[in-house]
């Protein structure tokens, strides 16, 4: 055992056979013994101290995603953990650590499964740029399990549903009857593609061609693909034909609060629930009823996906073709007609 000139002579003789006994086992460990292991520990624990905090990584993070949306999300994220963490330096946040962390956060905030899984994609993208960057060596969070999601079907309208609210607009608020209208039929998402300052206008319907032209910024993020063009269906095409102007918008002006009050009866009860949870809502109806009808390609294509994995992985709810029949049934004219009914 190396001593470094000290003088030992007078340690008690314990002490001396502990010193013995770990050095040994130090060299076992691959270190040059117990002197050396004590340094390389004292050297791991400096370079913990100089590591950058978590905050720091989260401003370069930024810096290099400046995306407003991407802000917000990790706004969210830090206000869900023990107050104080992104101060803390990651050379001293291994494994443990995060798994203590995040069930913790779990527990605290009642996550759902979904919630839980983006949270630990969130820090898995964080450290991963940290990496990339030279400011970590290794990620804590690949060890961290994400949840099983139970396989849920999603959310679309029936077609009685939709036959009683288009009914409603045409007697009530005749301009949210085109309102509805695109976006069943058309399978726009709703908040970037139709109802934003850049949704479509009546220049995007190219009558010559027979499709609706959409700015799809959230499919050109992914894909690269700037524009994704919807084929003018006989349905769709009864409703733009009826209301057809020279140039503007589509969306209605004021159209949260005209949709809030077409969607209730006069009894209170809702004909569809129009809520954040599934404001997708028309477009996974659009795509359930458009599947049955035409060829996969089609439906990959006018829905916007690089893949129809991705359709149905995320959107699809089966429905049969007596059932889509019915959907595309909902022309203008036969509404036009219950409504005078």
């Amino acid at each position: 055992m190396k001593t470094s000139g000290r003088n030992v002579s007078t340690a008690p003789t314990a002490l001396i056979e502990v010193a013995v006994r770990v050095d040994q086992e130090a060299q076992m460990l691959g270190y040059d013994g117990l002197e050396d292991f004590c340094n390389v520990m004292l050297d791991r624990v400096s370079a913990e101290r100089r590591s950058p905090t978590l905050r720091a990584l989260l401003t370069a993070y930024l810096i290099d995603h400046p995306k407003k949306s991407v802000a917000v999300s990790w706004t969210w994220l830090e206000r869900k953990f023990t107050p104080g963490l992104w101060d803390h330096r990651v050379g001293t946040m291994d494994i443990d650590f995060w798994r203590d962390e995040i069930a913790a956060a779990d527990k605290r905030n009642k996550w759902a499964p979904k919630t839980h899984n983006t949270a630990v994609k969130m820090l898995r993208s964080l450290y991963s740029h940290a990496i990339a960057n030279g400011k970590v060596i290794r990620s804590p969070i690949t060890a961290i399990r994400v949840k099983s999601l139970e396989a849920r079907e999603v959310v679309i309208l029936q077609p009685e549903q939709l036959r009683e609210l288009l009914v409603r607009c045409l007697r009530e608020d005749r301009p949210m009857g085109l309102y509805f209208a695109v976006l069943c039929f058309a399978g726009l998402r709703p908040t970037g593609e139709f109802e934003s300052d850049n949704g479509i206008t009546w220049a995007d319907v190219k009558w010559s061609q027979g499709i609706l032209a959409i700015r799809d910024k959230k499919n050109a993020e992914k894909t690269g693909a700037v524009m994704r063009y919807v084929t003018l269906n006989p349905t769709l095409l009864s409703w733009l034909t009826a209301y057809k102007q020279d140039n503007g918008r589509l969306c209605p002006v004021n159209y949260r609060k005209r949709r809030g009050h077409l969607i209730r009866r006069p009894d209170g009860s809702l004909i569809a629930e129009w809520s954040l949870a599934n404001r997708d809502l028309t477009r996974h109806s659009f795509g359930s009823y458009l599947a049955p009808t035409v060829p996969s390609d089609q439906v990959r294509e006018e829905m916007g996906h690089t893949t129809i994995k991705t359709f149905q992985r995320h959107y699809r709810n089966t429905r049969s073709k007596e059932q889509a029949a019915e959907y595309w049934a909902l022309t203008y004219e036969s509404i036009a007609a219950l409504a005078a009914s």
